[in-house]
């Protein structure tokens, strides 16, 4: 990600709050999944995972920080996952990195948090 989106990205929080933000980085997220050719059978913004795109029900968090933390709901949504057969995976967009988004295989995670260096 260039230094201009992250700057832009950050003066928009201001505005809006973090979960507007959160809920429009998951939007564009699903968007982008989709141009790139992958099916986006469902992307939700308010309850249950946030994306559901094929084999895999994603799980999105954003950060300005080096640190994602998850909510009991989110693990219990990767066991969800897990029971019916789909793949959960964490997509993690830090705005300190400037990496863009990282995919994760949750199968199995159980803490709820953890650095940025063990995702990378």
């Amino acid at each position: 990600m260039r230094p201009s989106t992250a700057e832009a990205i950050l003066r928009l929080r201001t505005l809006v709050g973090a979960s507007f933000l959160g809920r429009l980085l998951q939007r564009l997220l699903a968007l982008a999944l989709a141009e790139a050719g992958i099916c986006v059978d469902v992307e939700r913004t308010v309850e249950g995972p946030d994306i559901d795109a094929g084999r895999d029900q994603i799980e999105a968090k954003s950060t300005e920080g080096d640190t994602w933390t998850l909510a009991e709901k989110d693990f219990a949504d990767m066991r969800s996952a897990e029971a019916s057969g789909k793949r959960p995976v964490l997509a993690l967009l830090s705005l300190h990195s400037l990496d863009g988004w990282l995919f994760a295989d949750a199968r199995g995670w159980t803490d709820s948090a953890w650095p940025h260096f063990l995702m990378a």
